[in-house]
């Protein structure tokens, strides 16, 4: 194998071990900033939804911000259990 070969492979090998580590630095990022739920929104704390099986509403006393689509899919569970009762 030529040397200018060798030198490309060590070359490759360096950018995607450094690519593999910023990819795991970000995902760990990701996921340290999906845990921050509450929030600042108009100078008020509010819960950031995430649709994780881990928001209670019922519970919540301060503001929310939801998307519509959830919100709509929230409100047809809950008519949904309530028809069951």
């Amino acid at each position: 194998m030529k040397k200018e070969t060798r030198v490309v492979i060590e070359n490759l090998k360096i950018r995607l071990s450094e690519s593999y580590r910023q990819e795991c630095n970000l995902l760990q990022e990701n996921k340290e900033l999906r845990r921050k739920t509450f929030r600042t929104f108009n100078d008020d704390e509010c819960w950031c939804w995430c649709d994780d099986g881990e928001n209670y509403l019922d519970s919540l006393v301060c503001p929310i911000v939801i998307s519509v689509g959830d919100l709509e899919a929230y409100v047809q569970q809950r008519i949904a259990e309530v028809r069951l009762i």
